[in-house]
């Protein structure tokens, strides 16, 4: 998710016209507001995506 995010911000910068004629400073600043965006959406896409019970051990019972 991480890298096709990135990868999609990355093409939106470079299609933007306006992204030629900004310094190379205010380039890193926009892509690190870009990476700051990616990295606070992983963790809630983990919580959304995932999908894990915990195994019931108090439901088990022995065979007789």
């Amino acid at each position: 998710m991480k890298k096709q995010r990135t990868l999609d911000k990355q093409q939106n910068c470079e299609s933007n016209p306006a992204w030629n004629n900004h310094s190379v400073a205010a380039k890193r600043c926009w892509v690190d507001d870009d990476k700051t965006e990616i990295r606070s959406e992983i963790p809630q896409h983990l919580v959304d995506e995932s999908d894990f019970n915990f195994v019931k051990i108090h439901l088990l019972e022995p065979l007789s």
